[in-house]
């Protein structure tokens, strides 16, 4: 089979890698690269998505506050109407944890303007599940909103494929390979050549990294699992907010009749097809048990996603802007942030 050519293959289809391709594709040719059967599987499909402008370090809360308009206004994808919904987010602490609490609210407050302490007969009236006397203060920051991950990932995709992009599923790339123009990538049985390769890759990231004979950068992948817990038809969880223990053990979020309970477990594990730890997932069932009145009698289904040390789709907007950038060898349009990410390194 003839070898295609390009003037951007994009590795990975997730969120990352969709959102780079659908920034790079009015600029040229690209060629999307997907190992799996369907786009985003192990991490962006998996993923609790919220938007929480007080999340991670200096660096992704940055990234995140330089994606919010994108999201509440996603007309360059077609989009009417925001990809946000109001949540909320409530960090409970209890009594012996108020001074990290207050650390950690000193720790956001310019980031989360809107965000307030308050005592816990506030958290119980937010999350009434709560135990009461257990906890004594919380954070609550009203501006923290779901993603609707589903409709951005799908118009990403569209929009790729209009703009005359190629997009290859079942296409693991297994080999690549230095050119005099640029980079040779095989993935399944055909041949792509570019000048630039972005990595999207997710937890495969450094094993692409090394076919390529690059450096790994040291990304972690860590296992995070959710499971669904039947309430009791008295209970609408659906206005409760994403409600986290401040030590994060656990967190819990609302949907119509049910509820999402997490472990919050990070666990180091190699790139896979993530699947549950039973042992971890009732540990932190049980902690979740111990924080409030609900007893858990049944867990309807459950879950385990790959998390990479980032959280990478709160940050897409901005990050695939950055390294569009990159790419084309452009200024980028905050140059500040550009400097603060380093951007280049993700190519």
């Amino acid at each position: 089979m003839p070898t295609a050519t390009a003037e951007f293959i994009v590795i990975g289809a997730g969120i990352a890698g969709a959102s780079v391709a659908w920034r790079l594709a009015p600029a040229g040719h690209v060629v999307l690269l997907e190992a799996e059967h369907r786009p985003g599987y192990h991490s962006t499909g998996r993923s609790a998505a919220m938007f929480d402008r007080a999340y991670g370090n200096a660096t992704i809360r940055a990234l995140t506050a330089a994606s919010y308009e994108f999201f509440v206004n996603p007309a360059a994808l077609g989009l009417d109407a925001s990809l946000l919904s109001p949540r909320g987010v409530l960090y409970v602490a209890r009594p012996d944890q108020r001074a990290q609490l207050e650390r950690h609210y000193e720790s956001i407050r310019t980031l989360a303007p809107d965000a307030r302490l308050h005592d816990g007969d506030f958290a119980r009236g937010k999350a009434p599940i709560l135990r009461e006397g257990l906890f004594d203060r919380c954070i609550w920051d009203p501006t923290c909103a779901d993603i609707d991950v589903a409709r951005l990932h799908d118009a990403l995709l569209a929009h790729v494929r209009r703009q005359g992009a190629e997009f290859a599923r079942h296409a693991q790339v297994d080999r690549i390979e230095r050119t005099g123009t640029g980079w040779r990538v095989h993935a399944a049985d055909r041949t792509y050549e570019a000048p630039v390769v972005v990595n999207a890759a997710g937890a495969w990231a450094d094993e692409v990294a090394q076919l390529a004979g690059l450096s790994p950068l040291g990304l972690q992948p860590r296992r995070r699992s959710i499971a669904v817990v039947q309430l009791p038809e008295s209970m609408d969880p659906r206005g409760w907010p994403l409600t986290i223990d401040l030590a994060e053990t656990w967190y819990f979020k609302g949907e119509a009749g049910r509820l999402l309970v997490s472990p919050a477990d990070a666990v180091d594990t190699a790139p896979c097809d993530a699947s549950v730890d039973d042992e971890v997932l009732a540990a932190g069932i049980a902690r979740f048990e111990a924080a409030t009145t609900v007893e858990v009698r049944r867990v309807t289904s459950s879950w385990a996603g790959l998390r990479s040390v980032f959280r990478d789709i709160q940050t897409a907007p901005a990050v695939s802007a950055l390294v569009a950038a990159t790419a084309l060898g452009r200024p980028a349009a905050d140059s500040a942030l550009l400097e603060q990410t380093s951007a280049s390194r993700l190519l």
